[in-house]
């Protein structure tokens, strides 16, 4: 009965707070512990001797833990558990620690960075990272900076996913101009990889701005302008042909004949009207004496 009892006492503690040990190995995003309630007023015999010969200390022991926030608890440096419940808690103020991690849904810019795409051309580009924070015992005990970790690696990976895509591509191919869910996909997965270890969900990573660097701009401009003038040209040839090949025929079927010579002649003819930029002017020729 007395251990039965003694089993009871040391269970009982304030809610809202979790312990990791002993706990088994989860997977990412499932807080990374087993649930365990623990003591935040007496968390150790060392802590509530020195609270009790410091009792001014408990003037300054409360502290509020807001809805979409976590607290890391640290004992004498050592973890204890995280506290996720809304509510206001008695620390005891010899040895505990609350560090406090905001678990909203967070966004913030990658600075516009230079690198060259998969045709090795240069260009200009930015995004936004939004991300939210799954692990707080991960986020803020085993990485010494989350955030600007975060920082400096959606750079990295921005530049990486970059070239491995052109600008934009005239094979119907993936390209950082058109195919942005490809490439939004290849960038949340790639960062999201390097972050699990410090307990952030990546939750969007999408190009922002996109351009050639200004020293190809213009070059890049009337290529551009050369290939669409080109693919139009094409596209006026292709029609230009199909009106010439059905005139004739349409000819043929109402009586009309043609020598082989008359037909290239008139071809001929119909081609250059469709195609020419100019208005059509009238010709007739003179035979001389």
């Amino acid at each position: 009965m007395a251990d039965q009892l003694t089993t009871m006492k040391m269970n009982v503690a304030p809610a809202g707070v979790q312990l990791t040990e002993p706990a088994p190995a989860l997977a990412f995003g499932d807080g990374g512990a087993r649930k365990v309630e623990a003591n935040l007023c007496c968390p150790s015999t060392l802590g509530c001797c020195m609270s009790v010969c410091l009792p001014c200390g408990w003037l300054c022991s409360c502290r509020v833990i807001n809805p979409n926030e976590e607290a890391v608890v640290l004992n004498f440096g050592k973890y204890v558990g995280v506290v996720n419940k809304p509510d206001w808690y008695c620390v005891n103020p010899c040895g505990v620690t609350m560090n406090v991690v905001s678990t909203k849904t967070q966004s913030f810019q990658v600075e516009k960075v230079k690198t060259a795409d998969q045709n090795g051309n240069p260009v200009v580009v930015d995004a936004i990272v939004t991300y939210k924070v799954d692990n707080s015992e991960r986020a803020l005990l085993r990485v010494d900076n989350y955030k600007q970790l975060l920082q400096t690696t959606s750079s990295a990976i921005l530049r990486t996913v970059v070239a491995m895509f052109p600008y934009e591509s005239h094979s119907n191919g993936p390209s950082l101009k058109s195919d942005h869910a490809t490439v939004a996909h290849q960038l949340v997965t790639r960062l999201q990889e390097r972050m699990t270890e410090a307990g952030v969900r990546i939750v969007g990573f999408e190009i922002n701005d996109l351009s050639y660097a200004p020293e190809i701009a213009s070059a890049m401009l009337m290529r551009q302008q050369a290939e669409a003038m080109v693919a139009a040209r094409r596209k006026i040839v292709e029609g230009a042909v199909e009106i010439a090949t059905e005139a004739l025929s349409s000819l043929q079927q109402r009586g009309f004949q043609f020598t082989e010579s008359d037909r290239v002649k008139t071809a001929s003819n119909l081609i250059t009207v469709i195609c020419s930029e100019s208005k059509v002017q009238n010709t007739m020729s003179v035979n001389t004496v």
